[in-house]
């Protein structure tokens, strides 16, 4: 039923493009740090990493003639996961074609999954289940919010979430709506209820000419605000937008950014990532005209203008070949930025851009680190709690059969300057602990709250941490391995190792 990806070329490349130092393929995850599973017709959307390190995949499963909603995973060893749902995987058939697009991970452990279906012109498709893989039939209907309306033509091939804590969860697609594109903004209450934008049940924000779809258009920052992107194609010309909300869906005071070409040929948007100080970073691509694409960011400020001492005035282009397709990106520590994507040669490929928005030259081979795969494209990149691992998800195409295709990527203090689990004294002592857990004093100051999951990621405890107090009482719980989530000024989380001792030592 399933195969991994036996490429001994990995460790040469590696070798050769002298990243042994920075990133090293996992040798405990598949076969060189890679896994391929075949259920039939599999293409890999997004992935997840739970507290535990288990990964979560969200994808297209079923077959090419009947896709369906399918939520895999798998141990941190890249084994199928048995104990989650039937045999490791949630697949759901509506009688149509669907597909599961978003994961979320929520901080009692249950996990919200979205999608959509081919039922009614268009359903989006929103699950919530428990750790192990059931429905949560508090949530919906038997744990399913399916929303349809008529004259909504939904087009677009991804589904995109995005938190807002306890206000529940934003929802953007693409849709036709009375013939007019539209890119919408459902939300949807924690109970799994549609709640409304004043009378409508959707927020719609008009769309000139064309666009390709969207692909995380949407994200919430630290304040609260809601970012949409996404890229119109009018005249062969493409133009960048950005619109910043409240909550409840109306226009932020202050904010002003005027649609703009950031290349001269057409692009596309990819990824939004948010930043500590404000603002966010757009990350995607421009065609060339030539078969080729070139690595595009943007970096804004909060109130819309463009961060001048990013890139030139604001906007990085890479020339072709650089950065092609990048499709993923994440914000490390030192606010530079890592980019996944698809490389010239149909295989995985990371690129590192530094926070003043220039390529890290000194990153692998002038600034490309690459994994051969064969017909594969990346879809998806997230750092596994602890920061010391990078998973990259995606697809691999053999006949017209897409395989599920996971790499587990080692990483090194010098990526991302945080500590590597053995060395959590940077942040906390004693570990192993009973009882009480310090933190170290010349951290403290950075750290606003503390909380502590077990591996199934349920939430036991949790720590506001205010100026002059930096002992935590550990709640009565057995021996064990858990983990403690530390929101910090520098970063949103950084997740590490505690050992408990149910007795004194």
């Amino acid at each position: 039923m399933f195969r991994c990806a036996l490429l001994s070329v990995l460790f040469a490349l590696i070798a050769l493009t002298g990243l042994a130092q920075v990133l090293t393929a996992d040798p405990d995850f598949g076969s060189n740090g890679q896994v391929q599973y075949d259920w039939g017709f599999d293409l890999t959307h997004n992935v997840e990493v739970q507290p535990d390190q288990h990964i979560l995949i969200a994808a297209t499963g079923g077959s090419a003639n009947n896709t369906d909603f399918a939520i895999t995973r798998l141990k941190p060893n890249g084994d199928i996961d048995q104990d989650f749902g039937l045999a490791g995987r949630v697949e759901v058939d509506l009688g149509a074609f669907e597909k599961a697009t978003d994961l979320m991970l929520l901080p009692d452990g249950r996990i919200l999954a979205c999608g959509l279906s081919s039922a009614n012109s268009g359903s989006i498709v929103v699950m919530r289940m428990h750790a192990d893989g059931t429905p949560d039939s508090t949530f919906g209907l038997h744990g399913f919010l399916v929303f349809s309306q008529p004259g909504l033509n939904i087009t677009s091939s991804l589904v995109e979430m995005a938190a807002g804590s306890a206000l529940g969860t934003y929802i953007a697609f693409q849709a036709f709506i009375s013939g007019s594109q539209q890119l919408c903004v459902m939300h949807c209450s924690e109970s799994g209820a549609l709640l409304p934008w004043g009378n409508e049940p959707l927020l719609q924000i008009p769309i000139t000419g064309e666009t390709d779809g969207f692909e995380r258009c949407i994200a919430t920052d630290s304040n609260g605000k809601i970012w949409l992107a996404f890229a119109e194609l009018l005249n062969n010309q493409t133009r960048w937008r950005v619109v910043q909300l409240n909550p409840d869906g109306s226009a932020v005071s202050g904010f002003n950014f005027s649609p703009f070409a950031p290349a001269a040929y057409p692009s596309t948007i990819r990824e939004i990532v948010p930043r500590a100080q404000g603002g966010i970073t757009l990350c995607g691509y421009a065609e060339q005209g030539s078969g080729t694409e070139s690595l595009i960011m943007v970096q804004l400020n909060a109130d819309g203008s463009l961060n001048t001492a990013f890139g030139t005035e604001g906007v990085f282009t890479g020339s072709p070949g650089f950065g092609l397709k990048a499709v993923s990106a994440i914000a490390l520590s030192d606010d530079s930025f890592l980019l996944s994507g698809v490389s010239g040669n149909n295989g995985f490929s990371l690129r590192k851009i530094s926070a003043n928005g220039q390529p890290d030259l000194s990153f692998g081979n002038n600034g490309l680190f690459f994994l051969e795969a064969e017909n594969a494209e990346a879809t998806a990149m997230v750092l596994c709690p602890g920061d010391t691992s990078l998973i990259i998800g995606g697809s691999e195409f053999l006949a017209l059969n897409p395989d599920i295709h996971i790499q587990k990527i080692k990483l090194k203090n010098t990526l991302t300057g945080l500590q590597s689990p053995g060395a959590d004294a940077g942040l906390f002592y004693p570990n192993p602990s009973s009882g009480t857990l310090y933190l170290s004093e010349a951290n403290r100051h950075s750290i606003r709250a503390v909380q502590l999951y077990n591996a199934q990621g349920i939430r036991l405890a949790e720590w506001s941490c205010v100026a002059g107090n930096n002992r935590l009482s550990l709640p009565d719980i057995p021996s064990g391995m858990y983990f403690l989530h530390f929101q910090t000024g520098a970063r949103p989380q950084v997740s590490k190792y505690l050992h408990i001792r149910s007795s004194p030592f």
